[in-house]
């Protein structure tokens, strides 16, 4: 493809510099040869009949070049247009042969007509039933359950994993940091890397962030 493109190419430039032979000819015999050569049909050719033996050679060599291009040029625009259309059809069949046919159907259809059993179809495995008791014992330490009045399971008195600290936020919390200090109030906030406490006052509540880096040890208070 790439060289009957080339071909083409190097055969009209050939028949190009021909033509402009002929029209720089037709303008020395004349400015009306010259306008009726460039602007008028078949023109050319009743000037080369005209004065054949002046213009017989660079007339023969460009209407053979360009005559020769165009049918390269074609002819390799053919060839890629046939070579793309086997192309898509091959593909349209590679896609017919995959999709799946109704010919399985068909084929249980006539098997029931025939009386034959149909196969059995797999059941799923039921799912076990969770035993309350064994769920309580496989819970983490930290996390330790009680029953409030209503009946609920809440999570009783004691240290638990800072980590673990995103699972306890509304309740009431006991701080301490590495330095021993200790803050108490209720857990508003455990973002990543920080708590949030939010300690009760007579005239209000205030709110201490506290990164959890320097947090010691994290006690629950209560709900």
């Amino acid at each position: 493809m790439g060289i009957a493109i080339l071909l083409a190419v190097v055969l009209n430039v050939v028949a190009l510099a021909f033509f402009v032979r002929l029209a720089v000819h037709a303008f020395r015999t004349g400015l009306g040869w010259g306008l009726a050569f460039l602007f008028l049909p078949f023109a050319s050719l009743v000037y080369a009949i005209k004065f054949w033996s002046e213009v017989r050679k660079p007339f023969l060599w460009w209407l053979g070049s360009s005559v020769a291009g165009t049918v390269v040029l074609f002819g390799a625009i053919g060839v890629q247009a046939a070579r793309l259309a086997t192309a898509a059809a091959e593909r349209a069949a590679v896609d017919a042969a995959s999709q799946p046919t109704d010919d399985s159907s068909r084929i249980d259809l006539v098997r029931r007509d025939a009386g034959e059993v149909a196969p059995e179809v797999p059941v799923a495995p039921a799912r076990p039933v969770l035993d309350p008791d064994d769920v309580l014992a496989r819970l983490p330490a930290g996390l330790r359950l009680g029953a409030d009045d209503s009946g609920l399971a809440t999570p009783l008195p004691g240290k638990i994993e800072i980590a673990s600290a995103g699972r306890y936020v509304g309740s009431h919390m006991r701080v301490t940091d590495r330095d021993g200090l200790r803050l108490s109030g209720r857990l508003v906030e455990a973002g990543t890397g920080t708590l949030v406490i939010e300690k009760t006052l007579p005239q209000g509540s205030i709110e201490v962030e506290l990164p959890a880096a320097d947090v010691r040890s994290l006690e629950l208070l209560g709900p």
